[in-house]
């Protein structure tokens, strides 16, 4: 005497494989060995497992990317970098890179001069303050 069929829920299978679900996993939600569930698709759809699954998965990849696509569109910058280097084959020059970091080393090294020249230019400036006029400045009154 054979075992009872196991029914299969197969608008449960199609949703699963269409999140990305392996038959291994299926086979497991629906306690059945996968071989089981290879034949049982074969049987319904007269199709192989391998060519049923990826129809379905594809229809889960198309709806990832137009998920991704609008979201980017809207304004998810870092999304949109991710979908240019990936889709687009986009890449970042290295050249450019290495220009741009030796432009930015240039204007550290001229802000830390001018800074330094600020600071200094500062304590000359305070030093030929007259006592007086330093007293006058603590205490508010007009320099005259």
């Amino acid at each position: 005497m054979s075992r009872p069929e196991i029914e299969i829920d197969w608008n449960r299978v199609d949703q699963m494989l269409i999140e990305g679900c392996i038959g291994t996993e299926i086979a497991a939600k629906f306690c059945m060995h996968p071989d089981t569930l290879y034949r049982r698709v074969e049987e319904k759809f007269k199709m192989g497992f391998t060519a049923y699954s990826t129809e379905k998965r594809s229809i889960g990849d198309y709806l990832l990317r137009q998920k991704q696509f609008h979201k980017a569109i809207e304004g998810d910058n870092t999304l949109l970098i991710w979908l240019g280097k990936n889709r687009l084959k986009q890449k970042e020059n290295p050249d450019q890179i290495e220009f741009n970091n030796a432009i930015a080393e240039k204007f550290d090294s001229v802000m830390n001069l001018l800074t330094k020249s600020q600071v200094s230019d500062l304590s000359m400036a305070e030093s030929n303050i007259s006592n007086a006029d330093k007293s006058m400045l603590e205490t508010g009154e007009d320099i005259a």
